[in-house]
């Protein structure tokens, strides 16, 4: 394996109505100098922020991979409950 990744990746969020609003994005690794290099992760969820500091969120994540045994793709559901300070 090598000790090299690049990594980069994108992400939006933003309202659709009044307290309620949308958060996906995603993110692609290469690792160099490996057989099995690429690998992505995106997420997608919709959130109610019922308090200033805090979201219920709900959505899925969807990864993909190279391993040594061949490629895999999962696709995860979600549901958090974020807090901040």
């Amino acid at each position: 394996n090598s000790n090299y990744t690049l990594i980069s990746g994108l992400h939006f969020t933003g309202p659709l109505w009044e307290n309620i609003g949308f958060d996906f994005g995603g993110n692609f690794r290469y690792t160099l100098g490996s057989k099995n290099h690429i690998a992505f992760e995106f997420g997608d969820k919709l959130f109610w922020q019922f308090k200033p500091n805090i979201k219920f969120m709900i959505g899925y994540n969807l990864f993909y991979a190279e391993y040594p045994f061949g490629n895999q793709w999962d696709m995860v559901p979600m549901v958090d409950l974020r807090y901040s300070w």
